[in-house]
């Protein structure tokens, strides 16, 4: 079952946290149309109405404007592109409930090659390897690896790609800094609560507290494990054994 909060967990990197609550209601009426499709609806339809709807609702409550702020201080004009990908994105919601038969290959194959929807190709390569050829395959690899990389998060996950590329988009992960020399002017508070607010929206978030005192780790309520990062930073510990 789809839900509201896949929905925004998708919208709200783009358009930010503070038009989480007011696109909510959006997001349920896509889960709605999500919800109820069947095989004789083309998916451009579901598409179509994806797009529309968020396009109809960002406009509406920018006042026209389309700017948006997906962090703060970040201002960003959307544009046609961003709403296609967004769309695309969460069309993804919708093809990870199809079964892994050839009716649903054959729609997801029709459509991604009608509309170049990488979202269809990576729920092929997912979930179908059983019903395609080695050769397709990795035919259908090289198609992906030639999408924008901030499209290609999931792929970290996918043995099968070479380790090189997966290392390659880890790295493009962002990386925020909280950094002042003086103490006491909130920089573990304000660390620990945006991490939480990005973790709210969906975003995976690792905190790296290097404080002796361990007040981020504290504030999360984390207990200590059993290596710390001073042993991973002299290599006395591998830096994923230190993550709590």
């Amino acid at each position: 079952m789809i839900s509201a909060a896949q929905v925004l967990s998708i919208l709200i990197p783009w358009v930010g946290p503070s038009l989480s609550d007011p696109l909510f209601p959006t997001a349920e009426r896509i889960c709605v149309r999500l919800s109820g499709y069947s095989p004789r609806r083309s998916p451009e339809e579901d598409r179509d109405f994806v797009r529309q709807h968020i396009f109809e609702s960002v406009d509406r409550l920018t006042g026209g404007s389309l700017l948006v702020f997906p962090f703060p201080g970040q201002e960003v004009t959307m544009c046609s592109d961003d709403f296609d990908t967004i769309a695309d994105e969460i069309m993804y919601l919708l093809f990870d409930t199809f079964p892994a038969d050839t009716l649903h290959l054959r729609i997801l194959e029709e459509y991604a090659e009608r509309t170049g929807s990488l979202s269809a190709l990576r729920k092929i390569y997912v979930s179908f390897g059983g019903l395609i050829s080695g050769s397709e395959r990795n035919a259908l690899k090289r198609v992906i690896l030639g999408f924008p990389s901030f499209r290609l998060y999931w792929i970290k996950d996918a043995g099968d790609f070479p380790s090189c590329i997966r290392r390659r988009l880890i790295v493009l992960s962002k990386v925020i800094s909280v950094v002042n020399q003086k103490g006491g002017v909130g920089k573990t508070t304000t660390a620990v609560n945006l991490s939480a607010c990005l973790a709210n929206i969906g975003s995976h978030v690792l905190i790296v507290d290097l404080d002796p005192q361990g007040n981020a780790s504290s504030g999360l309520q984390l207990k200590a494990g059993s290596h710390t990062v001073y042993e991973a930073l002299l290599g006395q510990c591998a830096f994923k054994d230190a993550v709590t």
